[in-house]
């Protein structure tokens, strides 16, 4: 459940060309209004890749948690 936002951002764009339905596993129809990321206002979802990149630069180590998460090259 607490993904099912994040996942819906990222095929809405399948309703709006295309005028799929898409509901969650529980069966619920989804709607843009309904699932909004409660995370969106933290500043790093609004960093420029510029603004990244000096982040990065500024730091010796950097480090991921890749837990739970699908990696494909």
């Amino acid at each position: 459940q607490s993904v099912v936002n994040i996942i819906y951002k990222r095929i809405a764009w399948l309703h709006d060309e295309n005028g799929i339905e898409i509901y969650d596993f529980q069966g619920n129809l989804l709607t843009v209004r309904a699932y909004k990321y409660e995370n969106e206002e933290l500043p790093y979802w609004n960093c420029s890749e510029e603004q990244l990149k000096q982040l990065i630069d500024a730091h010796d180590i950097i480090t991921f948690d890749i837990f739970d998460t699908l990696l494909s090259i």
